[in-house]
């Protein structure tokens, strides 16, 4: 009797303690959820604020009278294009200028701006043209996407090194190889830079500089 008493005793003190483990375990497994989700969405919120990666373009650029396509509500105005909140405006070449742009460059084109979401709000413009610029520099595509656009940097290697704003003059500090593919792509890369620097209110024009001396494209 007392051997069934006891037994019994140890059965439900085995039960209750493995009631209890079950039980701490699954509080654990919560906590250590919990944990992993927040430090994941932490992780995720300070990533893309400051080293997501940039995006392609998005082909939302002024289009021709008879071509169709996505158009950005920024473009209604395509002389005065107004980017919205993390859009950057990356400008790229309309040869021969189909879309009968108001400014012409050089060999009778003119450029046309392609946004880019690349997470920039509440950022410095200094801040701005780099993060502008290395979008640039690192398209490596001839023609952008659908649109045909031209991209006259495509054969260079540049990296911007250092950028000084100075009485409205941006002083782009540029490193590495600059690769044009005729007289006409002077105008067109010069361009294709002072047009995505202007964008930013304390910009009114730019100047270049390559390997610590100052751009001469009459020699390219």
């Amino acid at each position: 009797m007392l051997y069934t008493i006891s037994s019994k005793v140890y059965n439900q003190a085995v039960m209750a303690t493995q009631e209890n483990g079950t039980k701490r375990a699954k509080v654990t497994f919560f906590i250590v959820l919990m944990l992993v989700a927040l430090i994941t969405a932490a992780f995720y919120y300070w990533y893309n604020k400051e080293y997501a990666p940039l995006t392609e373009p998005k082909l939302e650029v002024t289009l021709g009278e008879n071509e169709r396509g996505p158009v950005n509500d920024a473009f209604t105005d395509p002389e005065n294009p107004q980017p919205d909140g993390n859009d950057i405006l990356i400008y790229y070449v309309d040869t021969g200028n189909k879309r009968k742009s108001k400014e012409v460059i050089g060999c009778g084109d003119s450029v046309v701006p392609i946004t880019v979401s690349a997470y920039v709000q509440n950022k410095e413009d200094s801040e701005k043209i780099k993060t502008a610029l290395e979008i640039l520099f690192n398209q490596k595509d001839q023609f952008i996407g659908k649109s045909g656009l031209y991209n006259s940097l495509y054969q260079s290697d540049l990296k911007l090194e250092k950028v000084e704003i100075v009485q409205g003059i941006a002083k782009l500090h540029l490193v590495g190889e600059l690769k044009l593919g005729g007289t006409c792509d002077s105008p067109r890369f010069e361009q294709q830079i002072q047009y995505t620097v202007k964008q930013f209110n304390a910009v009114r024009k730019a100047e270049i500089f390559l390997n610590n001396a100052p751009l001469d494209l009459s020699q390219k």
